[in-house]
């Protein structure tokens, strides 16, 4: 195996009541590459990456993680999952939220945070724009400021890979703007993949793009086509450009 392969997924099937969530799936994603996996709800994204977390195993199909099962590797991964999730009622500040991703470094009988701990979670609080917010509840932030705690939650452990499940739904388009400057940064030291339904979240920060839909369609670019999109949505799609007022979309088979 490469040395610069992060991750590799290889022939992965699901499936669930009798129905493939993921039917032999396989991509490999090298060291530092930003790669949006998008596609329709249902169509597996969330399964797929609970898989390469290492805590949902496929039917069948392996994933390596640096060369090592994703299981034994999880340490190296942080995780965002979808903003829908949390409960940001619950009461809880910043900087405990923060510091709650350094668990799984806590030694010691009594499993207290050590000051190094703190140092790191002081760290990724300012890297993600959040200084002078620690002593805050998370529930009082905006929606934006809650998605750069939840990730500086997921980069307080130190991962080389950062995975993101629909990070930018609920977030409004300014606070996604500065979302993707963040990302341009992270991409510099750590792997990302992202997931979205929308295709209108890809933009030019991405390296690579595959679409999924049970099954993987992927080139290795940052190129959508035409039948990349056709196949994972099972009908034509044509993408809107901005400033185009109007765009007659391909008829579907038997469609006038």
């Amino acid at each position: 195996m490469n040395d610069a392969e992060a991750i590799v997924v290889r022939d992965v099937t699901l499936t669930r009541n009798g129905h493939p969530v993921l039917d032999h799936v396989s991509i490999r994603v090298e060291e530092r590459d930003f790669y949006a996996i998008i596609g329709p709800n249902g169509g597996g994204k969330t399964t797929l990456l609970k898989i390469i977390l290492g805590v949902l195993k496929p039917d069948s199909g392996e994933v390596q993680i640096f060369g090592g099962p994703a299981e034994e590797n999880r340490n190296l991964v942080g995780y965002v999952p979808q903003f829908r999730t949390f409960d940001f009622h619950y009461p809880i500040t910043v900087g405990e939220m923060v510091i709650s991703g350094r668990m799984g470094h806590v030694t010691g009988i009594w499993k207290r945070y050590s000051d190094a701990d703190r140092d790191k979670a002081e760290a990724m609080i300012g890297m993600t724009g959040l200084f002078g917010l620690e002593h805050r509840q998370v529930r009082d932030l905006s929606g934006g400021e809650q998605q750069r705690a939840i990730i500086a939650r997921a980069l307080v452990g130190d991962p080389r890979i950062l995975l993101l499940d629909e990070p930018t739904v609920y977030v409004d388009t300014p606070s996604a703007t500065q979302f993707y400057e963040l990302l341009d940064d992270l991409k510099k030291k750590m792997t990302i993949i992202l997931v979205s339904h929308d295709i209108g979240v890809i933009s030019t920060h991405v390296t690579k793009i595959a679409c999924l839909n049970h099954s993987m369609y992927a080139h290795d670019t940052k190129e959508i086509t035409d039948d990349m999109l056709a196949a994972a949505y099972h009908c034509p799609v044509d993408l809107i450009a901005h400033g185009v007022p109007h765009r007659v979309l391909r008829s579907h088979d038997g469609e006038v």
